[in-house]
């Protein structure tokens, strides 16, 4: 019995021994995580804006004409140069010619701006460089109408809230990785002078491309 007692002790000190030395290990270890470019677009792909009347009113308003109780007219008088005589061009009639031509005129209706606020975005990582570019572009000249239609002069794009139609095609912007987005507009100048009847949706409601988004540089 004392044998076996003296194999049991013997055991559990090397055992104990044994855990010392696993405590006192220490190893390091570097792990190497490769990633690829990586670039995701967020975008609208089927745009529907709806102009108020009072909106298309106050945009189109010329200078010195009230707009009516509606919101959506405007009344715009125009003195008449002097007295004017009545003719009779046959028994029983009158003709008063008047001067009313359509004065003074309106907002420049071959440019009119349409900003599109946020209506893409994205993530991108690594790649070729660190910058990202989004391009804008398109080759329809009009959205076509029930009458008439709605030309497009030009198209524009910048990162943020705003969109100023005179500025460039491209937006460049440091790669914002794949937390927050980058987040951007579009602005589209507008022809407004050909439209007649609505609605502008071309050939269907989503049968157009007015315009194209290209990502490159990631």
């Amino acid at each position: 019995m004392k044998f076996a007692k003296s194999l049991g002790l013997a055991a559990l000190v090397a055992g104990s021994l044994f855990s010392a030395a696993k405590a006192q290990a220490q190893v390091a270890v570097d792990v190497d995580i490769t990633l690829g470019g990586m670039t995701i677009l967020y975008y609208h792909n089927n745009i529907n804006v709806a102009v108020s009347d009072a909106v298309l009113a106050s945009l189109l308003l010329p200078t010195g004409c009230p707009a009516g109780t509606s919101g959506a007219s405007a009344a715009c008088v125009e003195t008449v140069t002097g007295t004017g005589n009545a003719t009779s061009p046959a028994a029983g009639s009158l003709n008063w010619v008047g001067n009313v031509v359509g004065t003074p005129a309106p907002t420049n209706l071959s440019a009119i701006d349409l900003n599109l606020q946020n209506v893409w975005a994205v993530r991108a990582i690594g790649g070729a460089s660190d910058n990202t570019t989004v391009t804008i572009g398109g080759t329809a000249t009009s959205i076509a109408g029930a009458s008439g239609s709605i030309g497009i002069v030009s198209r524009a794009i910048a990162t943020g809230a705003t969109a100023t139609c005179g500025g460039g095609t491209t937006a460049t912007f440091a790669d914002p990785g794949l937390g927050t987005a980058t987040q951007g507009s579009v602005c589209l100048r507008l022809n407004f002078s050909t439209a007649i009847r609505g609605p502008f949706n071309g050939t269907g409601d989503t049968g157009d491309t007015v315009y194209t988004l290209q990502v490159t540089g990631t």
